[in-house]
């Protein structure tokens, strides 16, 4: 479909209503949000509507090399992106890298962006 921002294999899915957000994860379905663990150098926030629900959950892993974010708002909107690592940028920015500073960006569905956020080396 053109001009669909969605990845090729979100495409190909029917529409499923987004899980209910916990602050234990917004997709159970797939045991990968589990992998987000401070263990493996993943920093956290919940990002909270007026009502005190959690609407996102953001993790941020900074590397020597490359930087890793994601911004899980539900089991069908997830949103991964990686870019070089800027020493002189460690504070997170009140807006995500756009396009032109990631290496690599994908959207969709939960279990699918995280799948390829992991086998990036």
């Amino acid at each position: 479909m053109p001009g669909d921002q969605r990845s090729s294999s979100a495409r190909h899915r029917p529409r499923r209503p987004s899980a209910p957000m916990t602050a234990a994860g917004p997709y159970s379905a797939t045991p990968l949000p589990a992998r987000l663990t401070s263990a493996s150098g993943w920093r956290h926030d919940l990002i909270r509507n007026s009502h005190g629900e959690v609407v996102v959950v953001v993790a941020v892993r900074v590397g020597p090399v490359w930087t890793d974010s994601v911004a899980i708002a539900g089991e069908d909107q997830t949103l991964a992106l990686r870019h070089r690592t800027r020493v002189t940028d460690l504070i997170v920015p009140g807006e995500l890298p756009g396009e032109s500073v990631a290496v690599w960006r994908r959207h969709g569905w939960c279990a699918d962006v995280l799948a390829e956020l992991f086998e990036l080396p």
